[in-house]
């Protein structure tokens, strides 16, 4: 019974008729979830990767000076001599 409503709302599990109308379309569809899959995995690995910050204060506290001295060092850099 819980298995025939899973089929009829979607949820997932099929014991039914093929949901693709060939095989061919199926090897597609598989190959791009394939795809979608890989490309979810690298975005969130670069989003591990990246470290926020949360700067909090009074209005005129320096929130806005720290974030363009970061910008100058890490993102244009800067001579040494």
């Amino acid at each position: 019974m819980l298995e025939e409503t899973m089929a009829c709302l979607g949820c997932g599990y099929n014991n039914g008729p093929d949901f693709y109308n060939s095989a061919e379309e199926e090897k597609i569809a598989r190959t791009r979830n394939k795809q979608i899959c890989k490309a979810l995995k690298e975005y969130r690995r670069q989003d591990l990767r990246k470290l926020k910050l949360l700067l909090l204060g009074t209005g005129e506290s320096g929130k806005s000076t720290i974030t363009k001295q970061m910008r100058i060092i890490h993102i244009n850099g800067f001579e040494t001599r």
